[in-house]
C-alpha cells in the first residue's frame, strides 16, 4: 500500500507542474492578445486623430487659427474637439455639463494628480470616436507656443488629448488603456517621444512612481508594452527580450 500510495505521488507532482505551466501560458498569451489588441486599437486611434486634424487644417489652417483665446483650458478643448470633429463624422463632443466623468490611475496605482475626478470636470472637455473610444482634450496655450521638446514635432504645443480605448471599461490606467496625444502647430503627437523633455519615456512610463503620461510613442513604435513586464528599458533597450 505504502509503495502504490508513492508511486501515485509521483504521478501526481508531475500533473501538478504541467497543469501550472500550462495556466501561466495561458495567462501569458491571453495578457499578450490583450495588449496587441490595444496596440491595434491605438493605432487606429492615432490614424483617425491625424486624419481629423489634417481635415480641419486643410479647412482653415493649423490650431492657431481655430480661435481659442480664452484662459480657461477646458473651454479651449472643448473648441478643440469641436474642430476636430469637422474632421470626422464618427466624433461626439459632448456638452460641457454632460461629459461622463471617471478617474484614471497612473501606471504606478496611484491617481496622477491632474487627472482626478474634479481636474477632469475642471480642466478638459470630452468626446467619443466610436467603438466606445474617448476622447479629452485640453487647451494649454491658444498662441501654441510651448515648447516640449527640441525636435519640429514637439514644438509649438497647443493643447493635449487624452485617448481612452474603451470609455468607462476597466483597467482605466495610464499606459494599458488610456494614452496622451499633444496637439501642436504641426500635428498630432504622440507623448513620450525620444526628446519629450515633458513626459520622457523612462521617467514617465515605469511602474514605479509613474503617471504613465509617457508611454503612448513607445507602443506605436515599438509595437509592445513591455514596460509593464520590465523596468529596465530605454531607447537603446526596446523589449524585455
Amino acid at each position: 500500500m505504502k509503495k502504490q500510495g508513492y508511486t501515485l505521488a509521483q504521478t501526481l507532482i508531475p500533473v501538478c507542474i504541467l497543469i501550472c505551466a500550462i495556466g501561466m501560458l495561458v495567462a501569458k498569451c491571453v495578457r499578450h492578445s490583450n495588449e496587441q489588441a490595444s496596440i491595434s486599437q491605438l493605432k487606429i486611434a492615432y490614424q483617425m486623430l491625424t486624419e481629423a486634424y489634417i481635415t480641419t487644417a486643410n479647412l482653415y489652417g493649423n490650431p492657431t487659427y481655430w480661435h481659442f483665446r480664452t484662459e480657461n483650458n477646458k473651454e479651449n478643448g472643448y473648441i478643440i474637439l469641436l474642430a476636430l470633429s469637422e474632421g470626422t463624422p464618427q466624433m461626439k463632443v459632448f456638452e460641457k455639463d454632460s461629459s461622463p466623468d471617471y478617474e484614471h490611475s497612473g501606471l504606478d496605482g496611484k491617481v496622477p494628480a491632474l487627472f482626478t475626478t474634479d481636474k477632469i470636470k475642471k480642466n478638459f472637455s470630452q468626446a467619443s470616436l466610436g467603438n466606445n473610444l474617448y476622447l479629452y482634450a485640453t487647451g494649454l496655450n491658444p498662441y501654441c507656443d510651448e515648447v516640449y521638446g527640441e525636435s519640429t514635432p514637439l514644438q509649438n504645443v497647443c493643447g493635449e488629448i487624452i485617448v481612452d480605448l474603451n470609455g468607462e471599461n476597466r483597467p482605466n490606467i495610464f499606459g494599458k488603456d488610456t494614452f496622451l496625444f499633444y496637439i501642436t502647430a504641426n500635428g498630432i503627437v504622440p507623448s513620450g517621444l525620444e526628446d519629450d523633455k515633458k513626459n520622457p519615456f523612462p521617467d514617465e512610463c515605469s511602474l514605479i512612481n509613474s503617471q504613465g503620461y509617457g508611454c503612448t510613442a513607445w507602443v506605436l513604435m515599438n509595437q509592445n508594452m513591455d514596460y509593464i513586464s520590465c523596468s529596465n528599458l530605454n531607447w537603446d533597450k526596446k523589449s524585455c527580450k
